[in-house]
């Protein structure tokens, strides 16, 4: 599973300090907008608070 990490250095802290020892979990850096559309593209399902995720991931047919 790949987790992508906020820009937000604070959040992505805490996301280290909760997910960082899983070893099925790959945290990636905060991706620009086109490599996020990538890997929107190529998931399976996505997980996430953000409404303009949540209304351009269906786009590409992956549940969110």
């Amino acid at each position: 599973m790949e987790f992508v990490s906020h820009a937000n250095p604070a959040l992505a802290a805490e996301a280290r300090a909760a997910l960082g020892e899983d070893p099925r979990i790959n945290i990636l850096p905060p991706l620009d907008y086109d490599a996020f559309l990538m890997g929107m593209r190529r998931a399976t399902l996505i997980l996430s608070d953000s409404g303009g995720v949540q209304e351009e991931a269906p786009e590409f047919g992956v549940p969110v």
